[in-house]
């Protein structure tokens, strides 16, 4: 038989059930239906009793919830906002393969893992369409060692692991960007890809395994709007 708090998790709205449940939400609707997940959300801790079992997935209350309010506010009321979390822990690389025998110890094998634990997307008042995306990439050496004493031979593997942070911000037809007054700071990536809609990209990398914070995203945000003349000042508070 399900706990009494079982039960009130399986009666949250099915957004809400399935980032408790199974650490995942994917799905696009309109900014007014966002309101109902973020009022199920503030109601969490009391439909919970804090029990750690069924907390909200780390990413999405210390980075992609904040990040879906910034997005709603200057979101288009007609348009979809589209949002995309996924903590799963299971970690899939890919076929190893053999580093150069350059490499300071030979027969060490590497394997990627890439996974996109969230992902953003809405069309803004003033026409632009906006792009946020985390890649974390997951580097895993795996090595053959033999103990000196036992002669055992054993596996060995070591990972590590860095978020690339992608802002895309698509300018509305017919608006060219404006290049800002001063540069971008060094350790930002900023271009512009011409077309039928100007694209503004706008990259950085962190390592480690932590998520790049809300404060960082709201940085490279602020300076790929600072090449759109149409973008509200309001739409990425600094």
């Amino acid at each position: 038989m399900f706990s009494a708090t079982k039960k009130k998790v399986q009666a949250l709205p099915p957004l809400h059930r399935d980032l408790v449940l199974e650490r995942t939400l994917g799905y696009a609707q309109l900014p007014h239906d966002w309101e109902y997940l973020l009022a199920s959300i503030a109601q969490h801790q009391a439909v919970t009793g804090g029990k750690r079992k069924y907390a909200l997935p780390g990413p999405f209350l210390a980075v992609a919830l904040p990040l879906l309010r910034v997005i709603l506010a200057d979101a288009r009321p007609e348009a979809p906002v589209a949002l995309l979390v996924d903590d799963r822990l299971d970690l899939v690389f890919g076929p190893g393969m053999p580093l150069p025998d350059h490499h300071h110890r030979r027969g060490i094998k590497i394997a990627w893992m890439v996974q996109i634990p969230i992902q953003a997307e809405a069309r803004l008042r003033d026409g632009s369409r906006l792009r946020i995306r985390i890649v974390r990439r997951t580097r895993r050496l795996t090595w053959r060692q033999r103990g000196s004493v036992s002669h055992k031979t054993k596996f060995k593997s070591k990972d590590k692991a860095y978020h690339l942070l992608q802002v895309a911000l698509r300018l509305p037809r017919g608006v060219e960007p404006v290049r800002p007054p001063t540069p971008s700071p060094n350790w930002l990536s900023v271009a512009v890809n011409p077309g039928d809609r100007y694209e503004i990209r706008a990259d950085t990398k962190t390592t480690g395994d932590e998520m790049p914070s809300v404060n960082l995203i709201l940085h490279v945000l602020t300076e790929a709007f600072r090449w759109s003349p149409t973008a509200r000042a309001t739409a990425v508070p600094r």
